[in-house]
């Protein structure tokens, strides 16, 4: 399904980066290991933090999921 949102957000030239606190929780469980999966995979923590610093200048930043996932824990 990543894929697909993937391949949307680039037909649509829209820069994009996937995060998941359960992803990133279950990798850390295995070893850190953080599946890559080219333009689709998922952040690390600090990767996200590292990206939103450098798009904060832009003025927008968007976030989409599913509800009651963290989209505002992570803004705040």
């Amino acid at each position: 399904q990543r894929q697909h949102w993937a391949d949307y957000l680039r037909s649509a030239s829209i820069e994009f980066a996937f995060y998941s606190a359960k992803e990133c929780s279950e990798s850390e469980d295995m070893g850190g290991e953080n599946q890559d999966l080219g333009e689709s995979r998922i952040l690390s923590p600090s990767q996200l933090l590292d990206m939103l610093k450098q798009y904060s200048e832009y003025g927008m930043i968007g976030f989409v999921g599913f509800p009651n996932v963290g989209k505002s824990s992570t803004i705040n």
